[in-house]
């Protein structure tokens, strides 16, 4: 179940994306050391594009899996306070954390707003699980 090139081109978007967690931006992102939870998965990402160029065969359920997972950590942090509500103590940690960043997404009273980068990481990371999905059930 190797990926295919639209699965391969998702992924590379996506690393692309993820790779300004490490550099910075202003108004977009904090710069976070390579020695941390995001540069593992980094290494992952990239282990899993290398293993793809040379046709691995189980590099699409390895993505996958660590897709999912990826997935579920940006809900937890990112969404599930956007969509449910939050407490006033989580409210404050979001704030701190992410409210000096852009966000295009509407504001709820009593929620979390995610900033724009995770929005457009999470759009990212779903295209591309989607299309590592659909190379598994083809069993390429």
């Amino acid at each position: 179940m190797r990926l295919s090139n639209t699965s391969q081109i998702a992924l590379l978007a996506l690393t692309a994306w993820f790779a300004l967690n490490f550099r910075g931006m202003e108004g977009l992102v904090a710069a976070e050391p390579l020695l941390s939870l995001a540069g593992f998965n980094m290494a992952l990402l990239l282990m899993l594009a290398i293993a793809s160029l040379f046709r691995f065969q189980s590099t699409a359920p390895l993505l996958l899996v660590q897709l999912a997972i990826w997935a579920f950590l940006q809900v937890e942090t990112h969404w599930r306070g956007y969509l449910l509500g939050a407490s006033p103590d989580r409210l404050a940690w979001y704030e701190r954390n992410w409210g000096a960043f852009w966000s295009f997404l509407p504001e709820i009273p009593g929620h979390t707003t995610p900033d724009g980068y995770h929005t457009i990481l999470f759009a990212l990371i779903v295209v591309t699980m989607f299309a590592a999905l659909r190379d598994v059930m083809s069993r390429r």
